[in-house]
């Protein structure tokens, strides 16, 4: 195991307590109740996606914890701080749940779908350490898309009891682009460390061709975003989302194997919290 390329304790407490990731699904819910409206679920379930991702990933960190601490610095910083994790897993889970129990009466549905998919992609179904969801070949990535944008996109409308809105559709579909194109990098990472039987995008076409599908992907994001932007007259809101785009492009096509877990877990994951941001700052820009 190599050493930690993340020196800040405080930034290892963020990214490997899943406490970045957690601020991205909390800004991820904002923007979608920003660009729909949807005014009054935005706060409590943005707060509680958060929570929520923050718990999950943290009890899939501690269900691997076993089989992955000689190989990993995420699992090893885990396991020196296993009794804290289990409390921060449990009390976010338990926050996360009283703040979901106001909008469950609409959105019922969209849990009973994402709840068992989150289950058995966290949560190994048989013997051994690869038996999850994650492990099935060719699946993660668009598994991983698909309940991000549950959760960020259709809990909230569901929640707000407007899933036939058409925007629904449009912005479920962006936000798959986005999470798509953002995860297909971390294989490109692992594609030469992965089990060729898993079958990742990578290994099929090639670290280089994955890049260029993944800027499709964000092309076709922001396309959607620009739309409703414009449809919306959220001009500033469209260049601070254009901002953001080429920030992310950027870290996209910068993503190697050798690049550091700054890279992947700080930066490239922070792209869920950077373009929500730049679309904040955006609406204080002078547009007429």
């Amino acid at each position: 195991m190599n050493g930690p390329d993340i020196r800040s304790p405080l930034l290892r407490a963020l990214v490997y307590g899943h406490v970045w990731l957690g601020a991205g699904a909390f800004a991820q819910v904002w923007l979608t109740c920003h660009l729909v409206p949807l005014h009054a679920e935005r706060w409590p379930a943005a707060i509680a996606a958060g929570l929520a991702t923050v718990s999950a990933y943290g009890f899939m960190r501690l269900a691997g914890m076993p089989d992955g601490i000689a190989s990993s610095e995420h699992l090893a910083w885990v396991h020196r701080h296993r009794q804290g994790m289990r409390v921060l897993v449990v009390l976010c889970g338990a926050v996360s749940a009283a703040l979901l129990l106001p909008l469950a009466r609409e959105a019922w549905w969209v849990a009973l779908l994402l709840g068992p998919a989150i289950a058995l992609y966290i949560v190994p179904f048989g013997a051994g350490e690869q038996s999850g969801l994650r492990h099935i070949p060719f699946v993660k990535v668009f598994l991983i898309a698909l309940v991000w944008s549950g959760v960020v996109v259709v809990f909230p409308f569901a929640a707000h009891a407007d899933e036939n809105s058409p925007l629904l559709v449009y912005l479920g579909l962006e936000r798959s682009c986005f999470v798509l194109a953002i995860t297909l990098p971390f294989d490109v990472r692992d594609m030469h460390v992965d089990d060729a039987a898993h079958r990742t995008v990578p290994q099929m076409i090639g670290g280089r061709a994955t890049k260029v599908l993944a800027i499709v992907l964000l092309m076709l994001s922001l396309t959607i975003v620009a739309l409703i932007c414009m449809t919306q007259g959220l001009f500033g809101e469209l260049v601070g989302a254009f901002a953001a785009y080429i920030c992310t492009a950027v870290l996209v096509l910068r993503s190697d194997p050798s690049r550091s877990t700054i890279h992947y877990n700080l930066l490239l994951d922070g792209t869920l919290v950077l373009v929500p941001a730049f679309i904040a700052l955006g609406m204080s820009l002078p547009i007429p």
